[in-house]
């Protein structure tokens, strides 16, 4: 960790990323989770143009949902043998008994992109280090507040301006 880091704040992250991306196979997730294959199918295509030989575009085209994607590219591309190894191996949520500084976990209740197994209450209970916000509303990234601010911006400004 560097010197300089004093805190770490998460937002709507999906600590449990098999189930995260089971939550995304849902029928109320199919137009967040197409916009999203788009972009990353754009992102695929660049890597492919900067490292030809690297990434198999060809296999594009079998890519259906998020599960998919990490099984034909984010796996293989990051040293994974599949989706459910990397899954397995690269989920924050078996990382967070480690956490060594103060973090900050916000996530919203309603979120439809996380699982109930996203949401580590026990963790952050166990941990001195960890503490978990999770709003009743807020669904993903949301966290709407009256008027033009933002619920999320006023506690990450909260929690970045108070001390320990």
């Amino acid at each position: 960790v560097h010197p300089n880091l004093e805190k770490l704040i998460a937002v709507s992250v999906p600590m449990h990323l098999s189930d995260g991306s089971k939550q995304l196979l849902k029928k109320g997730n199919l137009v967040y989770t197409q916009n999203f294959l788009s972009t990353l199918r754009k992102k695929i295509k660049e890597k492919h143009k900067t490292f030809p030989g690297h990434v198999d575009i060809d296999v594009l085209n079998k890519i259906k949902n998020i599960y998919d994607f990490d099984e034909y590219f984010t796996a293989p591309i990051n040293g994974f043998k599949n989706a459910e190894d990397y899954y397995a191996k690269a989920m924050a949520l078996q990382f967070l008994p480690e956490i060594k500084i103060e973090t900050h976990i916000i996530s919203a209740l309603d979120d439809p992109f996380l699982a109930e197994s996203c949401f580590p209450f026990a963790e952050a209970k166990k941990s001195k280090n960890i503490s978990l916000y999770a709003s009743k509303y807020g669904g993903h990234v949301g966290f709407y507040a009256r008027g033009d601010a933002y619920w999320i911006d006023q506690k990450i400004i909260g929690i970045l301006g108070s001390s320990n």
